[in-house]
C-alpha cells in the first residue's frame, strides 16, 4: 500500500497593520511551519482558507503570503488551497498581464497568477466556489 503524506495548515489570519502589527511572530510561526514542511517533504501541502484576516490586504501581506506559498511548493510535491470567508472578495478585478486583462476573484489567485506567469509554482490547485483553478 502507497503512503501519502499530508501536511494541513489553516487560518494564518495574515494581518500587518499599523495597529495591529504581528510581522514578528508570522515570521516565527512561518519558519517553524517551513521547516516541518521541509523535514515531512509531503505529497500534499493543504491550506484551507482565512490566510488573510482582512479582504483588503496589504502589499506587505500579499509579499508574506507569497514567500511562504513559494516555501511549501518547494518541498511539496502539491498545493491545494480554499478560500476562507477572509478571503473572499465581493466583485472581481483584473490584472494586466502581457498586456491582457486577466480577471482575477481575491488576493490569493493574484498572487497565483502573477507567480504562475514568473514560473515559480510547481502544482498548485486553488479551490474556489464550484471552481477549481490549477496553476501548473
Amino acid at each position: 500500500m502507497t503512503k501519502i503524506k499530508i501536511v494541513h495548515t489553516a487560518d494564518w489570519q495574515i494581518e500587518l497593520r499599523k495597529d495591529h502589527d504581528r510581522k514578528k511572530e508570522y515570521e516565527h510561526v512561518f519558519s517553524y511551519f517551513l521547516k516541518e514542511v521541509k523535514e515531512i517533504s509531503p505529497d500534499y501541502t493543504i491550506i484551507t482558507g482565512d490566510i488573510f484576516e482582512l479582504w483588503s490586504t496589504t502589499p506587505e501581506e500579499r509579499e508574506m503570503f507569497k514567500n511562504v506559498l513559494l516555501e511549501i511548493s518547494r518541498y511539496s510535491k502539491y498545493v491545494i488551497i480554499t478560500n476562507g470567508n477572509h478571503d473572499l472578495k465581493q466583485q472581481s478585478n483584473f490584472y494586466n498581464l502581457n498586456n491582457k486583462q486577466v480577471p482575477y476573484f481575491d488576493d490569493i489567485e493574484s498572487i497565483m497568477l502573477l507567480m504562475k506567469h514568473g514560473n515559480s509554482l510547481k502544482q498548485c490547485l486553488l479551490f474556489k466556489q464550484n471552481r477549481l483553478v490549477c496553476y501548473r
